[in-house]
C-alpha cells in the first residue's frame, strides 16, 4: 500500500508543480520541480553556477535554488514521468528522512546570508521560497503537537463552547484554520486525481492522516540525523518493478537490500 499511495502522490505532485509553473512562481518552486521530475540541464548553466553542493543529500533541491539565484528559470514539459515508490514502509520513511534532511541543509546553507538571498531572488520570490521551506519543514515537525492540542481543547477546553467574545473569536479562527488546512491538503489532490484520470482512487484520501504521521516521523528523524550524521545518505533502492518481472519464479526477501556498490571504495565503507 505504501508503494502505490506514494507513487500516486508523486504523480499528483508533478501535476500540481506543472500548474504552479504556469502561474509564474518558478523561482519559488524551482527546487521542488527539479526534485520531483526527471531534469534536463544545459551543461553551460551548471558550470556557471558551480554545479551543486556535493555534501547535500538532496542535491536537486540545492541545484534548483542555485539556478534560480543565478537568474535561470526552471520549466516543466508537457509530458509524463513515472516514479517508482519505495517497496516497504521502512524504505519510504528512510527516503523521506533523507529528503527532509536535505531540505534542512538547503535552507541552512542558502540562508547563511539572508540579504544576499533577497538580492538574488527579489523580495517576493525570496519570501515565497522561505514560506515554502517553513511550511514544508515546520508543518511535519509541529503538526502532531498542534493537532493534539486542538483535539484536547475540543474535548476538554472551550474550543467548541466559547464563553467570552475573545474565546468566540479565537475558536472561530482555529476552526477556520483547521478546515482551511484540511481543504488545502485534500482539494489539490482531488483535482489532480481528476486530471490524471485517477478518480477511482479517491477513497485513498482517507489515508492522508497516516501519511502525515509518517512525514512527521521522517521529519524528526531528519532533525536527529542532521545533528548526528548530516552527510549520511540512506539510498533508495530502485529497479524493484523490473526485478519483480524478472524474478517472477524467484523467492525474494523484501527486507534484504540487493544494491550493488557503485565503486570499489563503497564496498568497504
Amino acid at each position: 500500500m505504501a508503494c502505490s499511495k506514494a507513487s500516486v502522490r508523486a504523480r499528483l505532485t508533478v501535476s500540481l508543480i506543472r500548474r504552479l509553473s504556469q502561474i509564474g512562481g518558478v523561482a519559488a518552486i524551482s527546487a521542488t520541480c527539479i526534485s520531483y521530475i526527471i531534469p534536463h540541464f544545459r551543461i553551460e548553466a551548471l558550470r556557471e553556477i558551480g554545479f551543486w553542493d556535493a555534501f547535500n543529500v538532496t542535491e536537486d533541491a540545492d541545484l534548483g535554488l542555485r539556478l534560480a539565484r543565478a537568474g535561470f528559470e526552471v520549466r516543466t514539459l508537457a509530458s509524463q514521468t513515472f516514479e517508482e515508490a519505495p517497496g516497504s514502509f521502512t524504505a519510504l520513511v528512510k527516503q523521506r528522512t533523507r529528503w527532509f534532511k536535505g531540505w534542512m541543509q538547503t535552507f541552512v546553507v542558502h540562508c547563511r546570508r539572508p540579504l544576499r538571498l533577497f538580492v538574488d531572488l527579489g523580495a517576493r520570490r525570496a519570501v515565497a521560497t522561505l514560506a515554502m521551506f517553513a511550511g514544508g519543514l515546520f508543518g511535519p515537525l509541529l503538526g502532531p503537537f498542534l493537532a493534539a492540542r486542538m483535539a484536547y481543547d475540543a474535548i476538554f477546553g472551550a474550543l467548541l463552547a466559547p464563553a467570552s467574545p475573545l474565546e468566540i473569536a479565537l475558536s472561530t479562527l482555529w476552526c477556520f484554520l483547521m478546515i482551511a488546512g484540511a481543504t488545502a491538503l485534500a482539494f489539490p489532490l482531488a483535482i489532480g486525481m481528476r486530471r490524471r484520470k485517477l478518480t477511482r482512487l479517491r477513497a485513498s484520501l482517507i489515508y492522508l492522516p497516516f501519511w502525515l504521521a509518517m512525514l512527521s516521523l521522517a521529519a524528526w528523524r531528519a532533525v536527529y540525523e542532521l545533528w548526528r550524521r548530516p552527510f549520511h545518505w540512506e539510498k533508495t533502492e530502485h529497479g524493484l518493478t523490473l526485478r519483480s518481472v524478472l524474478d517472477v519464479e524467484m523467492e525474494v526477501d523484501p527486507f534484504a537490500s540487493r544494491e550493488e556498490p557503485l565503486f570499489d571504495q563503497e564496498a568497504g565503507a
